[in-house]
């Protein structure tokens, strides 16, 4: 009797202490979201800058992150893509995607140098990225997208992919000089 009356007593014991209440911790580290959503029109008129949206894109949010990147997020035809521009006064990587590259391309964009970054990540997904600088304005460019479930083998289609709907996002802001 004393050890049902132990096991049983052991066993309230747990029960109280699994179902005691967690509390959520509330409280902010006062941060502040550097990402706010905008217009098309807000982006020119505070940064100068401007993205074409290329053919069958939906679902175009823009938005600028901390006051000096541009940002145009959209989905075509399944992949997630993201366009971005900031003032710069050098080539440099804003895409914001960190992997292991698999492959890199020296291409253009227009006139300017761009380089093509592309890996398979998780479920076959394949990410891809270009980045250009456009040394007259001072604009550095980065274009990303997400190609879903194509899987490992030849993804050298990616890249030229990725270089068209790069050049469609790309507003030229200087013309070549003959």
């Amino acid at each position: 009797m004393k050890k049902i009356f132990l096991v049983l007593l052991c066993c309230s014991f747990s029960l109280f202490f699994s179902c005691h209440r967690v509390e959520k911790n509330t409280k902010s580290i006062g941060m502040a979201n550097p990402v706010k959503d905008c217009t098309p029109e807000y982006l020119l008129e505070a940064m100068g800058v401007s993205f074409n949206e290329p053919a069958e894109s939906q679902e175009i949010l823009y938005s600028s992150i901390a006051d000096s990147i541009a940002q145009m997020r959209f989905n075509w035809k399944g992949c997630n893509c993201i366009a971005r521009i900031k003032s710069s006064d050098k080539m440099d990587d804003i895409s914001g995607c960190y992997y292991d590259w698999e492959k890199e391309i020296q291409t253009k964009i227009g006139w300017c140098d761009a380089v093509i970054k592309y890996a398979v990540i998780q479920d076959g997904n394949i990410v891809a990225v270009c980045n250009w600088y456009d040394v007259v304005p001072g604009l550095l460019y980065s274009f990303s997208m997400v190609v879903p479930g194509v899987g490992p083998g030849d993804v050298s289609d990616v890249a030229g992919l990725v270089q068209d709907l790069a050049t469609q996002t790309y507003v030229i802001t200087q013309h070549e000089v003959e």
